[in-house]
């Protein structure tokens, strides 16, 4: 058979047999090794390379017989299998038999993580990848491996803990927020140090009061709601992709927002969004303020050209310079005065007269195949 079959039968096998020691009592792990290398296969073929052409990315992985490893290819198998081991995967190293291509080496650790790093409940059981228990608080912390909880059911908890300190040292984890999950919680505490992350992949978040630390929180489908928000930015990145991010209540967020995709920002009441990178996409919503004129969105320089504002009913908006940046104003018609009129849509829609910028809508398989010979 040709290479994509055989490494279908390849993984078939293997997860069948960890199923039946699983059944049996015993605890298997997968190391996808194979997956990586089908990863890089698939790669050439959408970049229009030919994968066991003699410069291909794929053919790199093997050695002149076209069935052991080449140094790549056991570089990727190394990658892959600490990654599934223990959960993180430090940067490969640069030995002097590979040091000639750095940028392919670099490459190799990207589909490491993003095979298995990346989908850490998805077809291969990990041991540092768990689902929730049922056990309120919620720590997610560790040294040698750095831990992954997943909640994929309703919770209501106090608090969830993110990274922190193990012993006097600095500890690391990972919550994720997967599809049907609803989860609501009173505090999100994130340690300080550490590769720490909360991820909304699915389903909803909603956060009374999220302490900032070190790490990230990604915003990848679903929705997450934040009320109120403690320490500055910090090391406290936030990254979205698509999905809906509310701010709620009076909450001020003073955050780096990276990354900022297709997707919807809901503003309620009282709430402001500072931003540190003033690159806005995606669909900002705003709801009625109590005031008649009210700055919402603010950065050093707020670019909003790729986005969509959906103002409240009697509503216009614009941007204006305030003393060493840039705001969001939502004024109610005919309060205040603006820099340049405000064309209001009937939808609660407001729009830039035409001279402005255009707003766009954005609504362990321990084994690798042996390639075919010619």
């Amino acid at each position: 058979p040709d290479y994509l079959t055989m490494q279908d039968l390849l993984t078939d096998g293997y997860l069948r047999t960890a199923d039946a020691l699983t059944e049996s009592g015993y605890n298997v792990g997968i190391a996808p090794v194979g997956e990586a290398f089908r990863q890089v296969y698939l790669d050439d073929v959408a970049d229009g390379e030919a994968p066991e052409g003699p410069n291909a990315n794929f053919s790199r992985l093997y050695s002149k017989d076209g069935s052991h490893p080449s140094m790549y290819g056991t570089l990727l198998a190394s990658a892959v299998m600490e990654a599934s081991l223990f959960g993180r995967l430090h940067e490969l190293p640069n030995a002097d038999a590979v040091a000639e291509d750095e940028d392919f080496v670099e490459y190799l650790d990207e589909v490491a993580r993003r095979l298995v790093l990346s989908h850490p409940f998805d077809a291969y059981a990990y041991p540092w990848a768990t689902r929730w228990d049922g056990h309120d608080p919620v720590e997610v912390l560790g040294r040698s491996q750095r831990p992954a909880v997943a909640f994929e059911t309703e919770a209501t908890l106090a608090k969830v803990e993110v990274g922190g300190s193990l012993d006097g040292l600095v500890a690391d984890g990972e919550v994720w927020i997967q599809e049907g999950a609803n989860v609501a919680t009173e505090r999100v505490v994130f340690g300080v140090g550490g590769d720490n992350a909360l991820i909304v992949n699915g389903g909803s978040l909603t956060v009374d009061r999220l302490e900032a630390g070190d790490g990230r929180v990604a915003l990848r489908a679903g929705r997450f709601s934040v009320a109120d928000f403690e320490g500055g930015s910090g090391g406290l990145s936030f990254q979205w992709e698509e999905g809906t991010f509310e701010v709620l209540g009076d909450a001020v967020l003073d955050i780096r927002l990276e990354q900022p995709e297709a997707g919807v920002l809901l503003l309620a009441q009282g709430s402001r969004l500072v931003l540190e990178q003033g690159d806005f996409r995606g669909t900002l919503r705003l709801d009625e303020p109590a005031e008649d004129q009210v700055d919402v969105l603010l950065a050093d320089v707020l670019d909003v050209e790729d986005a969509t504002v959906l103002a409240p009913e009697g509503y216009g908006w614009e941007i204006v310079s305030l003393a060493g940046n840039q705001a969001l104003r939502l004024t109610r018609v005919g309060h205040g005065t603006t820099s340049e009129p405000i064309v209001s849509e009937g939808c609660g829609c407001a729009v830039r007269p035409e001279h402005t910028p255009v707003v766009w809508a954005l609504a362990f398989v321990l084994c690798w195949a042996r390639r075919e010979r010619r």
